[in-house]
């Protein structure tokens, strides 16, 4: 008999389904059961807390694990054999939301029945106790052979028999995704059923299964004789983002069969496999189709299908979806190459005035979303009327920052009709004006945004920053005034503008500031003179050091230590003794940039400071001056403040000895997670050989971010050991953000010389076998210097096609001749997919004399996809 029982109940909870393995295991008929509460039927549920599970499935949608371990059983019922452990059957029940449509309407319940594997598991966790190391070598075999296909194959009957009722369908493929085991190959029998609704379902659930028989099964079931299991298939394929079906979909998309053609194009998109481009390019001569082949494109190709795209934007294609995929092709060669010119300039040098007036045209007709990837394009365009569009664009909000962007990439005659924009009458768009005009740093534009420096604070703090930018002398008059402005940004953003002009007539003017009866004009002077600092304003500024106004002294106290006086590193320590808690914090941060002799006794006192701002910049002062270990140690032991604590933490990496070690060797084991992140990071930058252990230890603490401390504390190692615990971080971690802090941290590694940065190297192309982090290791490989071009060549040598095509990978988005050299070599790999890499990878970088080569492929080389690669690419020079 089976021993997997299956329930339902509606959202009042009221039984609604009742199979015969419950009927018989509980004792309780069918009928006794249907149309009642599952409370009545089972009444000490809601005692145990597992009626309340039924009402989180039904609020959320959620599916939920009941294991036995915690819950022991759903139902009651005697175990199917005698146990000599358990007077119940142990269940572990698996609780899935019945859905009509959006709507969810109850919920069913699989109850698998476990209680022979937890005998088995109770006698064997017995014997791994056991001193008899045979009895124990034994409880490991049959532990690790273990497998249950129970629940599997009854869901899979389920679906067969009940495929047809969307409720049940709904739940069971949530619950097939749920369980643990290897589905494939009884979904993939589905396939053959007569059924079409089953094959349907069938072809549904294999897109969820990452295993390549269910994608070789997908494949087959493009050509079923039925439309919509064809059409499913398809789907599925492009959510598994099967690389391995791209010739597949290639077919459909050039074919004939228009329900067909969008999916195929939709999951060669999604897929993102350059082998798609060959196929997909003619496609944009389909006036049906073309806007979905763009955008495929535009995620699929590289430079070879600017040429095509821009064709059909001169031609009258469609400009929105045309604009979307060379954005997106920008926004991928700069990522991966740092080659975002090279489309611009095949863009600008292809497209011709129709083209450019359809761009111009399609801002009219575009929302938001469409509107972004035409104001990029446009950027690239040059002319009056592009100028013109673009500052009418500064008034939209959701493209406001892209506008500006483009506007700073246009030549000078922008200027004058940006300058028309400041005195705009909708603020957000004079604001924006103002803002361009600043990055665009023309002189001309100065006076006119000097003007504007009397309008609200907003436009006030933008217009200082420009003219900051500008550096025009003849702003200076006009940024005098807002010294005395209330708000203190407007005040902040005249200082720096001022500081940034640097007017011959500043100093004087300064003088007289220091010496205001305006305290706010006092401040703005201070913080102009600590900036130059000027010799004749040192008296003043020290003297400023007791003004009676807080905000005075602590803007003179945080120039104090910039200043060539003996007497600023008195008036310092002293400031430690302020009543203001804002001046003595400030006190502290200026004694980090003093020496150590004359700071570490004022710096101690400080670290007992009553307020926590100031014992936090004391700490980190006494850091930074690499003093006060034994302070730092007790700070970090007991301070009422965790940020305090924190600080004391970090400031002990910066001070190498074995005090300090062993203080961050105890923290890092902390239960406390910021503790432990800061002294786990702190580990990296200490000497001690003993700090390896806890970094390894830290790489499998539960916590995500002590895991990620340690892979940031990596960063600074350097053994062959550490890029080994990186390499295993970046394939086993369960965070994606700890695998990708790993990859970016042996990258670090690289980068050095010598024998660590070689197996940095290695570590990295090893990772790219990684599904999860291959490209962010192909592009850490990418950006490495000149100096480890040869190393990522090696991997050309590897045994491991897959790890030869990432070398290639990697290679083709460097740009040196070296590099491009190396991928003509691989061009004669006795791997297909690593030739057809090295095809593309040519393409893309535009590399010349290898045109013989690539015609003779496209002749002779056995791999169908590799001539078509090799003619693709010849065609496209």
């Amino acid at each position: 008999m089976s021993r997997v029982g299956i329930l339902t109940v509606d959202r009042a909870l009221v039984v609604r389904g009742w199979d015969a393995w419950l009927a018989e295991s509980s004792g309780i008929p069918a009928a006794a059961a249907l149309g009642r509460l599952l409370a009545e039927v089972v009444p000490d549920l809601e005692s145990r807390g597992l009626l309340a599970r039924f009402g989180e499935v039904l609020d959320t949608g959620e599916v939920l694990v009941l294991a036995p371990a915690f819950h022991r059983y759903l139902v009651p019922c005697a175990p199917a054999q005698p146990s000599p452990h358990f007077d119940r059957m142990q269940q572990r029940v698996t609780l899935a939301p019945l859905q009509d449509g959006d709507r969810i309407t109850g919920v069913m319940a699989a109850i698998e029945d476990v209680t022979a594997r937890m005998d088995r598991e109770r006698t064997l966790a017995g014997l791994l106790r056991s001193d008899d190391w045979q009895a124990r070598t034994a409880a490991i075999a049959d532990l690790s052979q273990h497998s249950d296909p129970d629940l599997a194959g009854t869901l899979l009957e389920t679906l067969r028999l009940e495929h047809r009722d969307f409720n049940v369908l709904s739940s069971v493929l949530k619950l097939l995704a749920a369980s643990n085991n290897d589905v494939t190959a009884p979904l993939v029998a589905l396939l053959g059923e007569p059924d079409i609704d089953l094959r349907i379902q069938a072809a549904l659930a294999l897109g969820e299964q990452q295993t390549p028989e269910a994608i070789d099964a997908l494949s087959r079931a493009v050509d079923d004789p039925d439309p919509n299991v064809r059409f499913h298939a398809v789907e599925s394929l492009g959510r598994l983002r099967a690389a391995d079906a791209v010739e597949t979909l290639a077919r459909l998309a050039a074919g004939d069969d228009f329900f067909l053609v969008f999916p195929a194009v939709d999951a060669l998109a999604r897929i993102g496999d350059v082998r798609a481009v060959p196929a997909l390019v003619p496609l944009l001569d389909r006036p049906m189709i073309a806007e979905p082949v763009a955008e495929a494109l535009g995620e699929t190709g590289g430079a070879e299908v600017v040429r095509p795209l821009v064709g059909l934007l001169n031609r009258g294609g469609p400009a929105a979806a045309v604009a979307r995929a060379l954005a997106r092709l920008h926004e991928r060669y700069e990522r991966d190459y740092g080659g975002g010119a090279l489309i611009v300039a095949e863009f600008q040098a292809l497209v011709d005035a129709a083209g450019t007036a359809r761009m111009l045209d399609a801002i009219a007709s575009c929302d938001g979303a469409d509107l972004r990837p035409i104001v990029t394009v446009l950027g690239w365009l040059k002319g009056e009327a592009v100028h013109r569009a673009l500052a009418r664009l500064l008034g939209h909000a959701e493209v406001r920052g892209d506008a500006i962007d483009a506007i700073v990439r246009q030549d000078a005659g922008v200027v004058d009709i940006l300058i028309d924009e400041v005195d705009s009458s909708d603020p957000d768009t004079a604001l924006a004006a103002i803002v361009a005009l600043g990055r665009l740093g023309n002189r001309r534009a100065a006076p006119r945004i000097a003007a504007a420096l009397g309008r609200s604070p907003a436009v006030a703090v933008a217009a200082a920053a420009a003219l900051s930018r500008i550096g025009d002398p003849s702003s200076h008059d006009a940024l005098l005034p807002l010294l005395a402005h209330a708000d203190a940004a407007v005040r902040q953003g005249a200082v720096g503008a001022l500081n940034s002009i640097g007017h011959p007539d500043l100093a004087a003017r300064v003088l007289e500031l220091l010496v205001s009866d305006n305290a706010t004009l006092r401040e703005s002077g201070v913080r102009i003179a600590g900036y130059f600092g000027y010799a004749e304003a040192v008296e003043p500024l020290l003297r400023c050091a007791s003004d009676p106004v807080e905000r005075v002294r602590r803007a003179a106290v945080e120039h104090l230590a910039f200043l060539d006086s003996p007497q600023a590193l008195a008036a310092l320590a002293s400031a430690l003794h302020d009543g203001s808690a804002a001046v003595r914090a400030a006190a502290a941060q200026g004694l980090a940039h003093t020496s150590r002799e004359s700071a570490e006794a004022p710096l101690l006192a400080a670290s007992a400071d009553p307020d926590t701002w100031v014992r936090y910049h004391a700490v980190r002062a006494l850091g930074e001056l690499g003093a006060g270990a034994a302070r730092l140690a007790a700070v970090a032991e007991s301070d009422p403040a965790m940020h305090v604590r924190i600080a004391a933490l970090e400031s002990l990496g910066a001070i190498d000895d074995d005090e300090s070690a062993a203080t961050l060797r105890v923290h890092a084991s902390s239960a406390n997670p910021d503790l432990a992140v800061a002294a786990v990071r702190s580990l990296g930058r200490s000497a001690d050989p003993r700090a390896a252990a806890e970094l390894r230890a830290a790489l499998r603490r539960p916590d995500p971010a002590v895991r990620l401390a340690a892979v940031t504390a990596y960063r600074r190692a350097t053994t062959a050991d550490a890029v080994a615990a990186l390499q295993w971080t970046a394939a086993a971690d369960g965070d994606d953000g700890v695998a990708a802090g790993a990859v970016e941290a042996m990258r670090a590694m690289a980068v050095r010389s010598g024998d660590v940065g070689a197996a940095a190297v290695a570590g990295l192309l090893a990772s790219t076998v990684e599904p999860r982090v291959r490209e962010a290791a192909i592009a850490a490989l990418a950006r490495l210097p000149e100096t480890r071009v040869a190393d990522v060549v090696r991997g050309l040598d590897a045994t491991q096609p897959s790890l030869r095509t990432a070398a290639v990978a990697a290679l083709g988005r460097m740009r040196r001749p070296e590099a491009s050299a190396a991928i003509r070599a691989a061009l004669d790999d006795g791997d297909a997919a690593v030739r057809e890499a090295a095809v593309f990878a040519l393409a893309r970088l535009g590399v010349r004399g290898v045109g013989l080569k690539l015609a003779m492929m496209a002749r002779e080389d056995p791999s169908r996809a590799v001539r078509r690669a090799a003619a693709a690419a010849e065609g496209s020079r």
